[in-house]
């Protein structure tokens, strides 16, 4: 913790302080974000490509 009187205390070790000051807390909300982006795309594309399929297929082509 500082010494200086009348500011915040600052924790100084590299782990601690990225708890601290919200670091963690902003990674996991961007990893979120990805996983949640890459999951629905995969939904989508996956989704797609059987509708693609059973058209073509029940088709008769």
């Amino acid at each position: 913790m500082s010494a200086i009187p009348r500011q915040l205390p600052v924790i100084t070790k590299p782990r601690a302080a990225a708890c601290y000051n919200g670091v963690h807390g902003q990674a996991m909300v961007e990893v979120v974000r990805i996983v949640t982006l890459l999951v629905c795309s995969m939904v989508f594309l996956l989704h797609n490509s059987f509708y693609e399929n059973h058209r073509y297929f029940s088709s008769g082509s």
